[in-house]
């Protein structure tokens, strides 16, 4: 399943959108920064701490 992960440093938060359909999809709610975030049912096959992306 392809899936794009937006980042937002500034605020502290994720979100995974997922399931593109129509011209749309699914996104997910806010995932906190130093929450894992688990992409093993996407094309990515893993599992990443947003922490890991940097801050700066």
């Amino acid at each position: 399943m392809p899936a794009y992960l937006i980042a937002d440093p500034c605020e502290g938060q994720c979100f995974l959108c997922a399931e593109p359909k129509n011209g749309s999809c699914r996104v997910s709610p806010a995932i906190r920064y130093g929450d894992p975030i688990d992409l093993t049912a996407t094309v990515a096959g893993l599992t990443i701490t947003p922490d890991e992306l940097g801050r700066d």
